[in-house]
């Protein structure tokens, strides 16, 4: 059957590239599109440059709680976080978020290419779920893209109903 870290590997390329290519499928005017119009609204281009710095930063908590560090801090703001990094990444363009979120994905497949199985079980603080798994915030970074996709859709969907 192969081994949790292979098993994860294959999901993070499978569902990147998948993302990638629903990413690269868009329009100028799905970039402009809010999807998410409450306090901090965001627009299509604006979750890529969310989902670029997200799973850069997954990737500092994850290499943080391999070496026996907490992940992220206690009491992060993460919502805070999550505007000023993507204030700071709306200055690219879609096809350089795009790339900067192959070169994201490429560097967590390497990351995780060298976990063992038991490494999956290591524990840390997750800014949003508490203490968890490493093995969870890995399919995070993966399920991450899936879900804010199925937003896309979402609004894209109910613009065409009006």
């Amino acid at each position: 059957m192969g081994s949790r870290v292979e098993f994860l590997i294959r999901r993070l390329n499978e569902e990147g590239g998948a993302l990638l290519a629903q990413l690269a499928g868009f329009t100028a005017p799905t970039w402009a599109r809010l999807v998410y119009p409450a306090e901090q609204p965001w627009t299509v281009h604006d979750i890529l440059a969310h989902l670029v710095s997200a799973e850069g930063y997954l990737q500092l908590m994850i290499a943080d709680i391999l070496k026996g560090g907490p992940g992220a801090p206690p009491g992060v703001d993460i919502d805070a976080i999550n505007a000023a990094e993507v204030a700071a990444l709306t200055r690219f363009t879609p096809a350089e978020l795009i790339e900067k979120l192959a070169a994201a994905r490429a560097k967590t497949v390497e990351l995780v290419s060298a976990f063992s199985d038991a490494d999956l079980d290591r524990r840390g603080n997750h800014p949003v779920l508490g203490d968890t798994a490493l093995d969870d915030f890995v399919k995070l970074i993966y399920r991450h893209g899936k879900m804010h996709m199925r937003d896309v859709q979402h609004a894209q969907k109910n613009i065409s109903e009006i």
